[in-house]
C-alpha cells in the first residue's frame, strides 16, 4: 500500500509540472495569437494614387492605434498605369492571405472581384458600388464588400453646375468619354442632364482606345466650345498634362474631379479628397480587423466634398473668380 501510494505522488509530481507546461504553452499560443500583425494589402492603379490614398489609410489606423511595422504591416502593390497588370496583383494578394484587401479606384477593384475571393474587401474610392454589385444597399452591403464610395461619378452634373457658376459665360462645353468604362458612361448621362437644365450645348467626344485620346484633345481644341469637363476615366486622366496644355493654349476653363488634376494645372476640381476618403475608410479596416462582417458595415459617402481652385491657371486664362466662389473654395494652389 505504501508502495502505491509512493508510486500515486511520484506520477503526480510528474505530470503537474508537464500539465503546467501545456497551459503555459496554450498561454502563449494565445498571446502570440493575439499579438501577431495584421495584413493590409492596398491595390493601386498607378502613381497618382499611392501618396494620397496610401498615406490617408496609414494616418486613419494610427489614429486608431495601429503601429506600422509592430501590429500591422502594409503590402503596397501598384501597376504603374498598366490596367492588364492589375489582374495578375490581384491574383498574387488573394494567394498571400491579408486580414483586409484595399483596393482603389474602379479598375482595382473589378480586378479583385475576378478573383472570386472571399476575404474582406475596402474599396477606397467606389463609385456606384450599388450598380456595379458591389452592395445590395449602402446601408446592408450582404457581401464581403464594404467601404467609401467617393460619389465622383454622380458629382458629375454638379461640377458643371460649378463650373457655370465660375464662369457664367459658357454656353458650349466639351466632354472627352470612355463609353467602355462604366463609371464614365454613367457620369456623362448625369452631365447630360445637368447641362439640358442648364441651357448649354454639350459636345461629346468618345473614346474606345488609349491612342484615340490625342485625337479627341486635339478636335476640342479645334472646336468653338467655351469649357471642358473631365468625367472619371483612366485613359482620359493618362493624358491630363497634355488636357492642361491645351486646354491653356485655348485658354478655356476645365473642370476636374479632385485636389490632384488641380495641383497638376486644371483649373478647378470638386469631390471628396482622395486621402480623405482613404482616411476614412480605416475605419471600415479597424471594425473587420476587431471581427465584424464587411456585410454589416455600411457603405459611406465622403464626410465633405470640396472645391480647389488653380489660380495661376485662372490667371493664364483670363478667369476672374468672384468672391462667392472664392469663400467656397477648400484650396488654391499655384
Amino acid at each position: 500500500m505504501k508502495y502505491w501510494k509512493a508510486t500515486l505522488l511520484i506520477s503526480v509530481l510528474l505530470i503537474f509540472p508537464a500539465l503546467i507546461g501545456c497551459e503555459r504553452g496554450r498561454e502563449e499560443n494565445k498571446s502570440e495569437a493575439l499579438e501577431k500583425p495584421y495584413k493590409v494589402a492596398i491595390l493601386l492603379v498607378s502613381d497618382m494614387y499611392v501618396p494620397l490614398s496610401a498615406q490617408g489609410l496609414k494616418q486613419g489606423m494610427r489614429e486608431l492605434g495601429y503601429r506600422e511595422g509592430e501590429n500591422i504591416h502594409y503590402y503596397i502593390y501598384n501597376a504603374h498605369g498598366d490596367v492588364a497588370e492589375l489582374k495578375s496583383l490581384a491574383r498574387e494578394i488573394v494567394d498571400s492571405r491579408p486580414d483586409v484587401i484595399c483596393p482603389s479606384i474602379i479598375p482595382a477593384i473589378n480586378a479583385v472581384r475576378e478573383t472570386g475571393t472571399e476575404l474582406p474587401v475596402v474599396f477606397l474610392e467606389s463609385m456606384y458600388p450599388v450598380e456595379f454589385g458591389l452592395a445590395k444597399s449602402l446601408t446592408m452591403p450582404s457581401a464581403n464588400y464594404t467601404g467609401v464610395s467617393n460619389m465622383t461619378g454622380p458629382m458629375s452634373g454638379k461640377r458643371l453646375e460649378l463650373l457655370f457658376k465660375m464662369v457664367p459665360g459658357i454656353k458650349r462645353v466639351a466632354l472627352i468619354c470612355n463609353p467602355d468604362n462604366s463609371v464614365s458612361r454613367l457620369s456623362m448621362e448625369t452631365t447630360k442632364e445637368a447641362a439640358a437644365k442648364l441651357g448649354l450645348q454639350l459636345d461629346i467626344h468618345l473614346i474606345y482606345k488609349y491612342e484615340e485620346v490625342d485625337n479627341a484633345i486635339g478636335m476640342v481644341e479645334a472646336s468653338p466650345v467655351d469649357a471642358l469637363v473631365l468625367n472619371p476615366d483612366f485613359m482620359v486622366f493618362s493624358r491630363l498634362k497634355e488636357i492642361i496644355a491645351m486646354a491653356e493654349k485655348k485658354k478655356i476653363p476645365t473642370m476636374g474631379i479632385d485636389q490632384t488634376q488641380v495641383e497638376q494645372g486644371i483649373l478647378a476640381g470638386y469631390g471628396g479628397g482622395l486621402k480623405e476618403i482613404a482616411h476614412q475608410a480605416a475605419r471600415h479596416v479597424n471594425r473587420i480587423l476587431k471581427g465584424e462582417s464587411p456585410a454589416a458595415i455600411p457603405v459611406e459617402p465622403p464626410r465633405m466634398y470640396k472645391l480647389f481652385i488653380n489660380m495661376t491657371t485662372a490667371e493664364a486664362i483670363g478667369v476672374t473668380l468672384s468672391d462667392e466662389i472664392l469663400h467656397q473654395a477648400a484650396g488654391y494652389y499655384r
